[in-house]
């Protein structure tokens, strides 16, 4: 763990604000003391000035504009570094990703050029998360004309949030599908499983919760969470951070 002597003045929690949209997610401020971590969420790294500085599991540190992680790469990040991080989906194209608003101001560029910089994949070499997912802008097989039908999916989503275990089978009951048919198709059109979407939306609202000053415990009962630990154990797994390391 990267930590600062007790005579230090830098802070040692997160502060700052985590914004969550289907699919991905955007944290801006301080960074505290950070545990080398990893997440199924890509990250990018953007710092507010000069250059962002990431620390893998052996001890070495990236330095760049951007500094792009891989999902499921081990990481940390400095005391203090003030940063903004960019969380999402691997499996989520980038057109969809990129059309949300919470995103800050010239990420793409910012991404493009940090691939620009990065080794390109050779014949025998694999390409890069980044490399990959930047190309894939649309879902295989999505059908746009299933947008009033994943609106009224989503509607019924929203309605059962907070009442705890929302299952796909109370969903496909709803639409009039099988449990199957309903898990393929929400996926094709919303570019997320089933459980994934929920899990982002219950992030969402708790995290509206938390900064609108409630208290862990009523942010995670109000976005379905089984109790603030839950919610905790969650945005750990997802990005690293908890509700508890957080002070806006």
């Amino acid at each position: 763990m990267i930590r600062e002597g007790s005579a230090s003045r830098r802070p040692q929690h997160w502060q700052g604000g985590l914004a969550i949209a289907p699919a991905c997610a955007v944290w801006r401020g301080v960074a505290g003391d950070s545990l080398l971590h990893r997440h199924t969420a890509a990250q990018a790294v953007l710092p507010r000035q000069g250059l962002a500085m990431v620390e893998d599991r052996h001890g070495r540190r990236c330095e760049a504009a951007c500094v792009l992680i891989e999902p499921m790469q081990w990481h940390r990040l400095p005391l203090g570094a003030d940063v903004t991080l960019v969380f999402l989906e691997p499996w989520v194209p980038a057109s969809q990703v990129l059309a949300q608003s919470i995103l800050p101001a010239g990420f793409e560029t910012a991404l493009a050029h940090a691939l620009c910089l990065s080794e390109p994949a050779t014949p025998t070499q694999q390409a890069s998360f980044w490399q990959r997912w930047l190309v894939r802008r649309e879902p295989d097989g999505a059908d746009r004309a299933d947008g009033e039908w994943l609106a009224r999916a989503c509607g019924f989503i929203e309605q059962r949030l907070g009442d705890g275990r929302l299952a796909l089978g109370d969903l496909a009951a709803y639409m009039g599908l099988s449990s199957e048919h309903l898990r393929h198709r929400f996926a094709q059109a919303s570019g997320l499983p089933f459980k994934r979407y929920v899990l982002w939306r219950r992030l969402r609202l708790a995290g509206q919760a938390l900064a609108a000053g409630q208290g862990a415990t009523a942010a995670a009962h109000q976005a379905g969470f089984a109790d603030a630990a839950h919610l905790a154990r969650t945005l750990k797994a997802m990005f690293g951070v908890t509700a508890s390391q957080i002070r806006a």
